[in-house]
């Protein structure tokens, strides 16, 4: 009985929230306790879920917060403050510490996995495929931290200079007293390489969800879960990290290459119509999807910030508006709304309007007829009985999809030189977005300004712009346009602010926690 229960306790510890987990910490392990829960393939199959729901929690963990730093949104009269000093370039090291630690206690993870993995008894050929799959997932993942810790924390990968900038501390083994210095960028990028290529070699699967048993029915319902829900890695989601991994190494021939072979292949049609694209944000289904995080009704992700929906002021003022009332903290900007054409349907897609916003603060101020960021709108299948459907905002994370890849194969054509696959590739995207939108002609940077734009409408909500200008090596420049002045925060003279590409809040500081208890690491970024 002791045995089970301290099983059950450290396998849910590979299950539970990472979002407060401490800094370079490993997970705690002695061998008395790997005895105990290394014993069988179940286990492995346990840990390896536990994985997946770490890699769902970090998947989109920072969209919000990166989004709010950059020229999305303007905060309201009722924000408090919150994300406030993101969103005026002042913050410090305090406010990103917690994507720092939750990658770093993920990386403890894949790292304890990894040690522990080749213990587990394999009944038969088809036990070890899976295992072996296993230990790809948990280099993907730690591949895909590492990556975006280093898109965060570290200077914008040049390859004539990466040997020279500073990385991050690698960690690639369990050791609670382990003090690791920084790589240099250029090292970091080799560990990634490292940990693509076992990735790959490791795969077993090449089409999505081949190890559900469900995917091999005859069922119809079940093969169209098996065609629209992508909830299992195979080598489709490596290569979509792949390409997005080789735009920022600026090996833009691999970039372009791993893109085509998505956007030309079969299994990632961008979708035909407005409804078509509508159910896909809606009920997390559709064929752009690459890969789809598992989510059920105990495991979800609320994106409720976006519309702040509460039904506790009904009796205030909801009964002036048919029931609760929105309260967002930060509403999109004018300039925002004003990007899409009326013809796109992403305009229609990812906005709504609601009857009224109000803001609270010494006072009230409510405006009608705003348009809140409607992306992440709420999937029926997520929301349990008693809650309220159209107000509850679960759906699941959207970490890779084909888009993307159009994007990445317009962009590496072009920094190649190629900028009639640019143009072919962008004009793809853009068709199936705005199907009356006129094919550009532009050439050079012109040209280069309209890939530009539609990063900038097509991933809004999903935590792409600071990369990209950090990539592009572009600052900006806020509208201090607004949807409705009463709302928003017009006294706070950031709205406008005008950032500089060399500001150096566009790298984050590495938490002080860390600094401190670290001399290894040397001084932080902003020293």
């Amino acid at each position: 009985m002791k045995n089970n229960i301290t099983k059950t306790a450290i396998l849910a510890l590979m299950a539970m929230p990472i979002f407060t987990s401490c800094e370079l910490d490993q997970f705690p392990t002695t061998a008395a306790v790997d005895e105990q829960i290394w014993t069988d393939y179940d286990d492995a199959h346990k840990f390896e879920l536990g994985l997946m729901a770490q890699f769902r929690g970090i998947a989109t963990m920072a969209d919000f917060v990166s989004d709010i730093q950059v020229d999305y949104y303007q905060p309201g009269k009722g924000y408090g403050n919150r994300n406030g000093e993101t969103y005026r370039w002042t913050f410090d090291s305090g406010e990103m510490a917690g994507y720092w630690s939750s990658l770093y206690s993920v990386i403890s993870q894949v790292n304890y996995f990894l040690a522990n993995i080749e213990r587990t008894p394999i009944a038969n050929e088809e036990e070890q495929k899976i295992v072996e799959h296993y230990k790809g997932e948990a280099y993907f993942i730690r591949a895909f931290c590492y990556f975006n810790l280093a898109q965060r924390y570290c200077k914008d990968y040049d390859p004539e200079t990466a040997a020279d900038e500073q990385g991050l501390p690698i960690v690639k083994v369990v050791d609670i007293d382990g003090r690791p210095s920084r790589a240099t960028l250029e090292e970091t990028k080799q560990f990634i390489d490292e940990d693509l290529k076992k990735a790959d070699e490791l795969f077993q699967y090449d089409e999505a969800n081949t190890i559900d048993t469900w995917a091999e029915s005859d069922d119809e319902n079940a093969q169209l879960k098996y065609k629209y829900y992508r909830q299992s890695m195979d080598k489709n989601v490596l290569r979509a990290f792949m390409s997005r991994y080789y735009l920022w190494t600026e090996d833009y021939d691999k970039a372009f290459d791993s893109a085509v072979e998505l956007c030309d292949g079969p299994d990632f049609p961008l979708a035909s119509s407005l409804e078509e694209f509508a159910e896909m944000w809606k009920n997390d289904a559709g064929t752009e999807f690459i890969y789809v995080p598992n989510v059920n009704q105990d495991e979800r992700v609320n994106y409720g910030t976006y519309h702040n929906f509460s039904a506790v002021y009904t009796n205030y003022y909801g009964d002036m508006f048919g029931g609760g009332i929105f309260m967002p903290d930060f509403l999109p900007s004018k300039a925002l709304l004003d990007a899409y054409d009326n013809a796109d349907i992403r305009k229609t897609v990812f906005f709504e309007t609601v009857k009224a916003v109000f803001e609270i603060s010494y006072r009230l101020f409510y405006a009608t007829n705003i348009v809140l960021l409607n992306k992440y709108p709420g999937n029926p299948a997520l929301v349990k009985e008693g809650e309220n459907a159209r107000y509850s905002y679960y759906n699941a994370p959207k970490p890779f999809r084909i888009a993307e890849q159009y994007l990445i194969a317009a962009e590496a054509a072009y920094k190649m030189g190629n900028e009639g696959d640019a143009i072919d590739y962008l004009t793809m995207l853009r068709d199936a977005r705005n199907a009356g939108a006129t094919p550009t002609t532009l050439t050079g940077d012109a040209l280069f300004k309209v890939i530009q734009d539609e990063w900038y409408r097509e991933f809004v909500g999903e935590g792409f712009r600071l990369n990209c200008l950090k990539r592009w090596h572009l600052g900006f420049t806020r509208s201090g346009a607004t949807q409705n002045n009463s709302i928003i925060a017009t006294d706070i003279n950031e709205i406008a602010i005008k950032v500089e590409p060399d500001n150096k809040r566009f790298v984050w500081e590495i938490p002080t926690n860390d600094l401190e208890t670290n001399p290894n690491i040397g001084n932080g970024n902003w020293y």
